[in-house]
């Protein structure tokens, strides 16, 4: 089977200046019209009955499977919608943000990129860690967040792959009550209710993304492992259903640790998608926990259409 798997974040009709780049429903409509002249859209009970050797017929196919990472409540207006169109997909869920009612830190940056610029986060970022004095390996910024200016590659990398947890925890804390206020009202507004992540196990479209949404690789081995487990049994555990499939936080080179596959085999995940670039060809399924995925820019219909 040829597989493209393609990612989604927010989908919501706003547009901002940075931080937040979102799928409108009209760009959504366009976009799936243009994967569906080239390929047959999969569900999860469709990949896993591939792996097991039940579909044999998705052997000579290409095929597209859509996710959307990260829990946010407005993804459930993308479920009903594309439900209408009778095209499966997968939502890939963090789970501290349904338990202590946080705001993750990457929307935290988000939200706090809506309202400052790179030049004045990279400003408060040099004054409080000297980033300017960090060596950074500019292969890795573009392969991380290829879509983002220099500035902002810089800015994020920094921030989420060079910063302490406590250092990052206190600077985007910081600056997240200086412009949003209350965390927890915040995060009721953003995220996805029980009653949701409820429907979408009913439908076998809910994923597993890590408890606190942390970048594997730069995360202790035990650390990594306590993260999708906990994951993984609070999503069983509101759903009553099994989680079969797990979705790296971020999910590019700097974020995955291959090692973890060991793990994987502990629990009932069957395969796994990390954000590495390309089309995933027969080859690809004997290693099914690092299937490729790429960006909705990336696949047909995409502003940068490299892939499909």
């Amino acid at each position: 089977m040829k597989l493209l798997i393609v990612n989604f974040h927010y989908f919501r009709e706003q547009k901002y200046m940075a931080g937040i780049y979102p799928t409108t429903k009209d760009t959504l409509h366009k976009q799936i019209s243009a994967i569906a002249e080239n390929y047959h859209f999969v569900s999860q009970k469709d990949i896993l009955n591939y792996l097991q050797g039940q579909r044999k017929d998705l052997e000579a196919k290409a095929c597209c499977l859509i996710t959307w990472d990260d829990g946010l409540v407005e993804q459930m207006a993308a479920f009903e919608f594309l439900s209408e169109m009778k095209v499966p997909a997968i939502f890939y869920v963090p789970t501290k943000t349904i338990v202590d009612r946080v705001v993750l830190d990457v929307h935290k940056l988000h939200h706090i990129r809506t309202e400052w610029n790179d030049s004045e986060l990279s400003h408060r970022l040099n004054q409080a860690f000297q980033m300017n004095a960090y060596n950074f390996d500019y292969e890795k910024l573009k392969n991380q967040y290829r879509y983002d200016s220099l500035e902002g590659q810089r800015v994020k990398y920094f921030i989420n792959f060079v910063l302490s947890p406590k250092e990052k925890e206190q600077a985007i804390n910081s600056w997240f009550e200086e412009l949003a206020g209350s965390e927890s009202s915040f995060s009721k507004r953003l995220y996805m209710s029980v009653e949701d992540l409820k429907l979408l196990a009913a439908h076998q479209a809910l994923g597993g993304h890590g408890h606190s949404h942390l970048p594997m690789s730069v995360q202790k081995e035990e650390i990594a492992k306590k993260e999708i487990d906990l994951n993984l049994s609070i999503l069983k555990e509101i759903s009553g259903k099994p989680i079969k499939s797990f979705s790296y936080p971020y999910g590019g080179q700097s974020a995955v640790h291959t090692d973890l596959a060991k793990h994987f085999a502990s629990t009932e995940v069957e395969f796994a998608l990390t954000m590495w670039r390309g089309i995933n060809e027969t080859t690809d399924f004997k290693a099914p926990l690092f299937l490729k995925r790429v960006d909705t820019n990336d696949a047909p219909g995409g502003k940068n259409h490299s892939y499909g």
